[in-house]
This record gives structure tokens, C-alpha cells and sequence, in this order.
């Protein structure tokens, strides 16, 4: 068997898991369904709870399920450096290269990935740099992030000294509000 380009997990090279599919199954849906495949393939070993107290839900083979996700979050800051800072404490958030396909970008962008994606999703701006170049980047009202586990995610961010609101009953889902250095919302909801 080898690793599957495709996937974080161990699986058959003749198993490909399409990109979209892969992704429509985040969350407890593609866990069941990996644990699920993983034991009718004689690939349980790859499963099992971690014991380190890390971002992550689950350990698979030197890969974890990520707490956290998002398909995309914009932010311009006044202290782009604070920001970085904060944004890795709180998310484990990870710097990675500003892909090319990302329109207007800025010479000082920073890319953040979050631990257990293989793509960035996250981008933070100079507001200054925004303004110089006449970009129109307004920063959300909120931006969302979603949880697979929501109380962890907020005891996560509590025991990383960032305040979290109360969890709350959206109708639809379940959330709690954080705001980052300079008072932007992030809605964390969990998945739906």
C-alpha cells in the first residue's frame, strides 16, 4: 500500500477518493465513512484516538482531523505582525505561500493554513498596504469558522486566552463569537 495524493490517510493506491467528495464528507460524516472503509479493508490500524492534547480530533497515521475549517477568510489589520501572531496562537495556524490563484494579492499577504488542510484558507492584509495599492478589501462584519466539536473548540480558545462567548442556539446551528486582536467577529458554528 502507499499514500493515496488524494488523501491524508493510508489507503490501497487503487482507492482514489475525488477531491470534491472528499471534501462534501468533512467532519463526522467522513470519519464514519473512513472508519467504516478503513475496517472493511483491513486498514483499522490507521484509527485511533490520540493522546495528545493537540487541535485535532483524530490521529491517522502521523495525520490529524482537523477541529477547525473553513473554505475562506479575509482580514485586513492595522498590525499585520500582532494579527499573524494571533491567528497561529489561537488555530495553530500555520504560514504557507499565498497561492497564485489568489486574486489582488499584496506583497505583504500572509497565507494561513489551518492543521489539518493541505491548502491555506485564511488570508490577513496590511490595511495600509490595501489602501495604497486602491484595493477594495473591506473586512467582513464576521467571518465564519467552522467546529466539528464545538465545546472543545471553545475550550480550545479559552485555554489559549482568547475570550469565547457563550455557545449559542442559532435555530439552524449551534455557535459561539470570538474577536480577534483588533475586534473582528469570527462566528465559530459548528459544521452543518
Amino acid at each position: 500500500m502507499d499514500r493515496c495524493s488524494t488523501s491524508r490517510f493510508l489507503w490501497p493506491s487503487h482507492i482514489v477518493i475525488p477531491r470534491r467528495l472528499r471534501l462534501a464528507l468533512e467532519g463526522s460524516v467522513r470519519a464514519a465513512l473512513y472508519v467504516d472503509l478503513a475496517r472493511s479493508m483491513s486498514v483499522n490500524a490507521c484509527f485511533r484516538k490520540s493522546p495528545v492534547a493537540v487541535s485535532s480530533q483524530w490521529y491517522c497515521d502521523g495525520c490529524y482531523m482537523p477541529l477547525f475549517y473553513t473554505d475562506s477568510v479575509t482580514l485586513a489589520y492595522s498590525d499585520l505582525d500582532a494579527a499573524k501572531r494571533w491567528w497561529i496562537e489561537a488555530f495553530d495556524g500555520k504560514v504557507a505561500t499565498v497561492p497564485p490563484d489568489w486574486d489582488c494579492s499584496l506583497p505583504s499577504d500572509v497565507a494561513l493554513q489551518l492543521p489539518g488542510h493541505d491548502a491555506p484558507t485564511i488570508l490577513l492584509s496590511a490595511k495600509s498596504e490595501i489602501e495604497q495599492a486602491g484595493y477594495d478589501r473591506p473586512s467582513p462584519l464576521t467571518s465564519v469558522i467552522f467546529c466539528q466539536k464545538l465545546k472543545k473548540g471553545h475550550e480550545q480558545l479559552e485555554s489559549r486566552g482568547v475570550f469565547a462567548g457563550p455557545i449559542q442556539d442559532g435555530g439552524d446551528t449551534h455557535f459561539f463569537e470570538i474577536r480577534d486582536i483588533e475586534g473582528n467577529v469570527i462566528q465559530i458554528c459548528k459544521e452543518p
